[in-house]
This record gives C-alpha cells, structure tokens and sequence, in this order.
C-alpha cells in the first residue's frame, strides 16, 4: 500500500478543466459542488487519491488518467453551465441597474391623480392635474374650489414671460359674487407642502406671502424653470394640455408695477369644470366593447342565415 502510494502521480489540469475552475474561482457554486461531489466519490474508494484545485492524483498513471478524465468532463459541463448561469446573473444585474436609474430618474415627476380640471380662458383651454402624494392638503383645497366653482370669473393677473402666469385670489379676483360656501373655503389659508420637485415649465405652485403657512386660492403656472423657488413654495401639479395657450398667453402686451409683471389686459377665465380620467378609460372601454359586440352579432346572424335552414 505504502509502495503504491510512493508511486502516486499528479496530472495538471487542461485549458477546459482550467476554464472550470477560473468559474469555480469566481464563485460558481454548482461547479464547486460537482468538484467536491467528485473528490469525495473516489476518496471514499481510493484512500490513496487527492483532489486539490489544480488537479488529481492516483495510485497509478492510469488511475489518475482515469479518474481525471470523469472529474475534468464533469468539471467542464460544470463550468459550461456556470458560464451561462453568469451571463444570466449579468443581465439580472444590469436590468436592476436600469429600474434603479428608472426609478431615480422618474422620482422628480411625481405620480399624478386621475383628477383632471380645465380653466376655459379667453385665450383657449388649459388643463391640469394634481400630484395628491406630494401636497395632498392643497389638492383638496384647490379641487374643492374648482368644484365648487370659485375660480370662474377670475383671471390671471400676472404674466411674466418664460418665469410664471399667476391666478389671482378668488376672494378679490373674480367679477362675480361669492356665495357662503364659497368665501368660507376661498379665507381658508393652508399649510406649506414644500417638497423635492422641481419648478419647472408647467408645474403649478401656490402662491403666499412670507408666512409659509399662509397659502389660499392664488397659483403660479410656471412658464420656465425656476430652481431658485424650489423648497420655498408648495407644488401641487401640473399643466397637462395647454401648453399653446400659455404661449399665447407670453405674447400679451405687459406693463410692470413693483415686482409684477402684469398684462394690460384682463385674461379671465370663463369657466371650469373638471373629470375624472379612469372614467373616460372606462366610457372608451365600453364603447369598445359594445362595437365588438354588435359586430360579433352581426357575424353571427350571417353566418345563421348562411348554413342553416
């Protein structure tokens, strides 16, 4: 025994066993397995037979050819199935790559409410929405206000190209009166919703005065980008559909009073109303259906009157 084991020779691993193991280096858990699978195997019946991470050794030359020809094969499917095995790690890792850089590049547009109003002004339609994660006591205010029609017959009393078109309070800015209800929720002030989003053209901020909680009925439609409000003043939403009035709105002769950029003449806003964006999904939906339906009837009755009798 002592004598074979003397005689015991060790062979190198080959470029595809080598291969193996650079997959077995670099962590490849089911080549490492197998490897040792192996080892394990043929110590149990050859004392005299190591395993190491360059290759085997036997009792005899053809022993160890032997037994290297089973552990090399298994080792090279081993690392073929590793290759693929990172080639699909790798892609997991760059497709998590994208959705984090997804996630981060989306992050400073905030998810929009289905809630849509529209301001019908002298100078055409403009439509916006609300962002209720962001500055969910102002959505409520200023929705409640539109719905309860305080913004009709106001107007915007400052347009200062490519910075903001201000709505004036609706307390002093409309031509008609206000009901209770109205001015009881017109006088509320609400608290300042400052946040990460950017002022940007078509963000709807509040307007206030150096309080920070004194916020009413007045908002700025940004016209450009404007970092230098960012984190001092509540954005609320924004401009969905419009976008050329707005630009009609920035041709508007203008004159200047203090700090205001103001047009020189009045831009009222006609009237409001406001919808629900799931619900027209859903009308769009149904209609849909109801045409594929009548057509599908339609098929069905020609084909009736066809075969049978």
């Amino acid at each position: 025994m002592a004598a074979s084991a003397s005689n015991a020779i060790h062979r190198q691993l080959t470029r595809s066993e080598r291969r193996a193991l650079f997959h077995i280096s670099l962590g490849c858990e089911s080549a490492r397995i197998i490897y040792r699978g192996f080892c394990a195997k043929y110590q149990k019946y050859n004392p005299f037979f190591r395993c190491t991470e360059t290759g085997v050794a036997g009792t005899t030359q053809k022993e160890a050819d032997e037994e290297m020809a089973g552990v090399g094969m298994a080792i090279a499917r081993s690392g073929i199935r590793c290759l693929r095995l990172d080639f699909v790690r790798l892609l997991f890792l760059l497709l998590l790559v994208f959705l984090s850089f997804d996630r981060s590049f989306s992050s400073s547009e905030p998810d929009m409410g289905s809630a849509r109003v529209v301001f019908q002004t002298s100078y055409g339609d403009i439509e916006f929405g609300f962002f209720p994660h962001v500055a969910p006591k102002t959505v409520e205010h200023i929705f409640k206000l539109v719905r309860l029609g305080c913004y009709n017959t106001n107007h915007f009393f400052r347009v200062d190209k490519g910075f903001v078109a201000q709505v004036a309070d609706v307390v002093g800015g409309r031509t008609a009166s206000m009901n209770e209800e109205q001015r009881l929720e017109a006088e509320k002030t609400i608290v300042g919703e400052f946040s990460s989003v950017k002022h940007v053209r078509g963000i709807l901020s509040m307007g206030r005065y150096s309080d920070p909680d004194s916020a009413s009925s007045s908002f700025s439609i940004l016209l450009g980008d404007a970092p230098h409000l960012d984190g001092e003043y509540a954005i609320f939403g924004r401009v969905t559909k419009g976008d050329d009035t707005l630009k009609k709105l920035e041709e508007l002769p203008t004159r200047r009073e203090g700090i205001f950029v103001m047009p020189t003449e009045r831009i009222t806003i006609l009237s409001t109303y406001y919808y629900d964006t799931r619900v027209e999904h859903c009308e769009r939906e149904k209609s849909i259906l109801k045409r594929r339906l009548s057509e599908a009837a339609i098929e069905i009755e020609r084909q009736r009157m066809k075969c049978l009798p």
